[in-house]
């Protein structure tokens, strides 16, 4: 089974570091895991074949950034990564097991804020570096909820009666007094 791993454009050496500790790399293993391919966005990463303390898990490919993710999330088994928005979304919208890593080192928390509420609803589980292996240990893929995008008409329709004059749309002549 295949595990990616993504960092987004961002610099998260702590957590690909950690990934590659041998206890993290045994829990994986002990998951059914055998094979990680690592994303590793502007982070001065070392290739981590160079670096594996013991050869747990096979590490197929590593890279800094690509076109296109697509390929490697739908491939995985699971997803480890940071909690950005944009890698969030495009792994749920995949519907494929998430596990979001909080960067601590970033401002205001806005890591640990999307990545709760998404956990809250069941999308996906979280940790911080140091609870990562018992996260991995006890996480069970199947206990994740199905991802359900928002529909974008509710929102379109909510700015249409927001920006409205008498739930009618402005006309020309409308917009023109109104400039």
């Amino acid at each position: 089974m295949k595990v990616f791993v993504t960092v987004g454009t961002t610099k998260f050496d702590k957590l690909l570091k950690r990934l590659l500790d041998s206890d993290i790399q045994k829990a994986l293993k002990a998951k059914g895991y055998t094979e990680l391919t690592i994303q590793y966005g502007n982070s001065d990463f070392v290739d981590p074949r160079t670096e594996l303390e013991s050869e747990e898990l096979k590490v197929v490919d590593s890279f800094h950034f690509k076109p296109s993710l697509e390929q490697y999330i739908l491939e995985a088994d699971l997803v480890i990564g940071h909690a950005g928005a944009g890698t969030c979304l495009e792994v749920l919208n995949a519907w494929k097991p998430l596990i979001v890593v909080i960067n601590e080192d970033l401002m205001n928390n806005h890591q640990h804020e999307l990545a709760e509420k998404l956990a809250q609803a069941g999308y996906l589980r979280f940790c911080k570096l140091d609870t990562l292996k018992k996260l991995i240990e006890l996480f069970d893929p199947a206990s994740v909820v199905p991802y359900q995008p928002g529909d974008p008409k509710v929102f379109a329709n909510y700015l249409d009666k927001t920006l409205s004059l008498e739930g009618k749309l402005p006309t020309q002549d409308k917009n023109e007094e109104l400039l």
